[in-house]
């Protein structure tokens, strides 16, 4: 039983409460997959820019692994010694990476480049959660969304911003496969999210812009029926409570109506659910939209908290000062088309503005 005002949310719980553990339950044309479980329509497209780069600029990690042995005169094994390096002097470009085993012992240029396809097999990257490849879609002559090329990686954070109008929400929605896409494909997890609409919903989570639950029952009642919607398991009244905590909603409210609460509220509801599914995928669609100053600086501390956590995070939003502070990358869409991708390290706020209006006045 589900009313109207629950779809937003629901949306990706759409199926029967039975936990689907095996894609071949699930009716589609076979899947041709790879040894890294991604199938083929599913990779990135490498030919439109959304290969992965490392470039190692430092000769001292180089030299340390070539030499098997810490060169800072520490007691630290060369694993630990990598990884201080990494974390501090690795430039990673489109991708969060983190990187296990070693480097080549050959390896000794001063610069190098290396992508998923040429990394040796222990260093291989994680592969990109949400990927799009040529997406697209069109209502008769109209353009929504033109061959829109994205991948994104576990813990990162992808802000779409743009007019309304420019494609954000329709990209989400073929995420969700709330729409059917023209030509190209969307897919979550390395599954095409339209012949595998179902397996790819119990990897996905959805905050709309306003979260709609049952007005009539607490914020816990709310969690608890939903969750065991998604994922067909039961939790305990303690396990419900954590993830209301970890969202950031007081105890005291979780037993109230949320005919009570606030839109903040409400989304930290949302973020709960999230949680309590353990999804891997989460798309925002204008989530902070009519939140104030204080709810929105703790919701980006919930996205924060999704991401230390693995999910990797669209967001369409107009907001260019939360973009920032919350994303690691942004990307500028307009008429359809993703105009411009930045890195959120490498710009401030006021270069992100100017860049926005360049791209909305030209």
């Amino acid at each position: 039983m589900e009313s109207t005002g629950s779809l937003a949310l629901a949306a990706t719980m759409r199926s029967r409460p039975v936990v689907v553990r095996d894609d071949r339950r699930i009716r589609g044309p076979p899947v041709r997959r790879h040894d890294d479980g991604v199938a083929d329509d599913c990779r990135p497209n490498e030919h439109r820019g959304d290969q992965t780069t490392l470039s190692l600029t430092k000769r001292r990690l180089v030299e340390l692994v070539a030499n098997d042995r810490p060169i800072d005169g520490s007691n630290r094994p060369p694993a630990v010694e990598i990884r201080s390096i990494v974390e501090k002097e690795v430039s990673v470009s489109r991708t969060l990476i983190t990187l296990v085993g070693r480097i080549p012992r050959q390896t000794r240029s001063q610069d190098i480049p290396m992508t998923t396809s040429s990394v040796p097999r222990g260093l291989q990257p994680p592969q990109p959660m949400v990927v799009a490849r040529a997406l697209t879609k069109r209502y008769g002559f109209a353009t929504a969304l033109d061959e829109l090329d994205l991948a994104i990686y576990p813990g990162e954070v992808f802000c779409l911003l743009g007019a309304n109008g420019a494609g954000k929400t329709t990209t989400i929605n073929l995420f969700l496969n709330f729409i059917t896409p023209t030509s190209g494909t969307a897919c979550i997890d390395g599954l095409d999210v339209v012949t595998h609409s179902l397996a790819t919903k119990h990897t996905v989570a959805f905050i709309p812009e306003q979260v709609t639950l049952y007005r009539n029952l607490t914020g816990l009642e709310n969690l608890e029926y939903f969750a065991s919607l998604a994922t067909g398991q039961r939790f305990t009244r303690d396990q419900l409570l954590a993830h209301l905590g970890d969202a950031g909603l007081a105890v005291d409210a979780a037993s109230r109506r949320v005919s009570t609460y606030s839109k903040g509220m409400r989304q930290k509801v949302g973020i709960a659910m999230a949680l309590a599914k353990n999804a891997k995928a989460l798309l925002l669609d204008e989530p902070t939209s009519g939140l104030d100053p204080k709810a929105s600086n703790e919701f980006s501390e919930l996205l924060g908290l999704m991401r230390t956590r693995g999910a990797a995070i669209l967001m369409a939003t107009h907001d260019l000062f939360r973009a920032k502070e919350s994303g690691t990358r942004v990307g500028i869409m307009k008429h359809g088309r993703l105009v411009r991708t930045l890195e959120t390290a490498d710009i401030g706020h006021a270069d992100l503005e100017r860049l926005y209006l360049e791209h909305m006045r030209s």
